[in-house]
């Protein structure tokens, strides 16, 4: 007869099987983000330009960006110190000051690209703000429906890229 362990193991497997599948499946139909740094190795006070790319799933979405300023910040940026693990929020410096949203139909398996340069950062923990200090860094690009300048077009998706890496060295 076969032990309690061996069971629960099979039974393990079995779900498994089953359960990937569905998970790879609801992951395809959603729209993924990813950041694409213009340099990995920046100095002190050289400003840190950055491409969003969204990859549409295997359905057409509907996103909601900024027409130019994003005060709302739609679009920001979490870099995290790796030696410290001191975080930092960012968002994109534009001297426009409007502000209202667009809606961007992404087909099936297009890219949409979005560049932003002149990152601003302000440390979590304290008043500085401005460019990075010395250090490497992971940033995540997170866009955010719910931060949206119009209520109406405010939603609950949010999504986050795989962080990348960012070095940027004493001048």
């Amino acid at each position: 007869m076969p032990s309690l362990t061996s069971r629960g193991a099979f039974a393990a497997l079995f779900v498994a099987c089953f359960a990937f599948p569905a998970i790879g499946e609801i992951a395809s139909n959603e729209v993924t983000l990813r950041v694409e740094p213009l340099k990995t190795t920046v100095k002190e006070g050289e400003e840190i330009e950055v491409t969003v790319v969204f990859v549409g799933g295997v359905q057409e979405k509907t996103l909601i960006l900024p027409m130019g300023a994003d005060p709302s910040g739609i679009i920001s940026y979490r870099a995290t110190e790796i030696g410290s693990g001191r975080d930092w929020m960012g968002s994109r410096r534009d001297s426009r000051s409007f502000a209202a949203d667009d809606r961007r139909r992404l087909a099936a398996g297009a890219r949409l690209q979005w560049h932003h340069d002149a990152l601003r950062f302000e440390g979590v923990d304290n008043a500085l703000a401005g460019n990075l200090p010395a250090g490497t860094y992971r940033i995540v690009a997170i866009y955010d429906e719910a931060r949206t300048f119009r209520p109406e077009n405010r939603g609950s998706r949010m999504i986050r890229s795989e962080p990348v890496e960012i070095v940027v060295t004493a001048r």
